[in-house]
């Protein structure tokens, strides 16, 4: 997916989520199903997290886990600022502090 429609891609589903006035749960999930599997929205995981960390988008996030966990970990890493790390690796950090 192209860089701008990554941009445009967050806003919609941000509205759609969790927006009053265009709140639609079906209608988000069903988006984001397309935008996933149809248009690879997270064929780069590293600007998709950049973008939603720009929006402001974090809880979208979780959103993400429903339909590819692998990816959703890999932007919540980025995001945590541990883009090179497993989750096991990172677990292990925690734990020897």
């Amino acid at each position: 997916m192209k860089k701008s429609r990554v941009k445009s891609a967050v806003e919609v589903l941000m509205m759609l989520f969790y927006d009053e006035e265009n709140k639609n749960e079906e209608l988000a999930l069903q988006t984001m199903e397309l935008y996933i599997s149809d248009l690879k929205m997270l064929s780069n995981i590293e600007f998709v997290a950049e973008t939603i960390e720009k929006q402001k988008a974090f809880v979208l996030v979780h959103k993400l886990k429903l339909f590819d966990m692998e990816a959703a970990i890999k932007v919540e890493r980025r995001l945590r600022g541990y883009p090179n790390y497993t989750v096991g690796e990172l677990y292990w950090m925690r734990m020897r502090k």
